[in-house]
């Protein structure tokens, strides 16, 4: 079964349901004075943009990336909806939001020239209804047509004004929610979980190889040991020589026990290391789902309501 693709905000731009939400977007807003401040300028352009990140595909947003070079992590190249994410977690930051707003969305020329004919205020009104509204005049204005924008803006049945009312006061809750809401733990890639096992498997060799060579000096200690029995009776200078050959084994063979401890107490460490590392990410995540379900709680569900939705 295919993968359900989520939108930051078409789904709640949809005609089905949105007078019965009207007023919980009301209530979210007034329950939440940050999300109050914001203009309806920056609501409508919020919502311009959230709207053609949803629209687009996963090739397709990647391509806008890469060619207006903002830099992500590259995991999320392959999801849509995180990659949009993450760059709505950034919205705050004027140079982002003006690059994404200038390159996401640019009538042709030609298209701005079709709008100035005669009848440019139907194919503008055509337009912003088939684009839910708030993006459709966002897109007008920001192509320089602010009188078309307010021709059509004019022209709104009653119901097609009120919508639009509700989605400015939606994108700002929105809009808040997105730039707010803790960023969840980042997830290791294949390439860097591979390069982990291939020091782990290269701690492993080593720690093999010297433990054979723990075993190799061992049986020359013993070998030492049963040739200096054999030759007490010999020359002296011939038991001279043996016994600092023995004593010469017996420190190489230290100085590899103590190589081998410590190879043994770095692998310790590390495996440590990865389990804190792994105790604190699942910490953090958690963490994170709790904040961000309570802000959910907090912008989205009614105050004093029955919980009914």
């Amino acid at each position: 079964m295919a993968k359900r693709r989520r939108y930051l905000v078409l789904t709640d731009l949809a005609d089905a349901g949105f007078a019965e939400n009207a007023e919980r977007f009301r209530q979210a807003l007034a329950a939440c004075p940050e999300a109050a401040a914001y203009s309806d300028e920056e609501s409508e352009a919020f919502l311009m943009v959230a709207a053609a990140f949803d629209w687009m595909e996963e090739v397709e947003l990647g391509g806008l990336i890469r060619s207006i070079g903002i830099s992500h992590p590259p995991e999320l190249m392959y999801d849509a909806y995180r990659l949009s994410r993450y760059f709505f977690r950034r919205w705050g930051d004027q140079a982002l939001r003006e690059k994404l707003s200038k390159e996401i969305v640019s009538l042709h020329p030609a298209a701005v020239a079709k709008f100035r004919r005669r009848d440019g205020v139907s194919h503008a009104r055509e337009m912003v209804q088939n684009l839910a509204l708030a993006p459709g005049l966002a897109i007008l204005r920001r192509s320089k047509l602010d009188d078309l924008a307010a021709a059509v803006l004019e022209g709104f049945t009653p119901w097609q004004q009120a919508k639009y009312e509700a989605q400015l006061i939606y994108g700002k809750v929105r809009m808040h929610q997105l730039m707010t809401e803790p960023e969840p733990a980042r997830t290791p890639t294949r390439w860097e979980q591979a390069k982990v096992k291939r020091r782990l498997s290269l701690h492993d060799v080593q720690i093999h190889t010297l433990g054979r060579s723990l075993r190799s000096l061992r049986g020359e200690r013993k070998a030492l040991l049963n040739r200096i029995r054999a030759v007490q009776r010999q020359d002296e200078p011939e038991l001279l020589r043996l016994a600092a050959q023995m004593e010469a084994v017996h420190q190489e063979r230290e100085a590899t026990e103590a190589r081998h401890a410590e190879a043994l107490a770095e692998q310790a460490r590390q495996f440590e290391g990865a389990l804190a590392a792994l105790r604190t990410q699942a910490a953090v995540t958690g963490d994170g789902y709790q904040r961000a379900l309570a802000l959910r709680n907090r912008l989205l569900v009614p105050s004093g309501g029955d919980g009914n939705g």
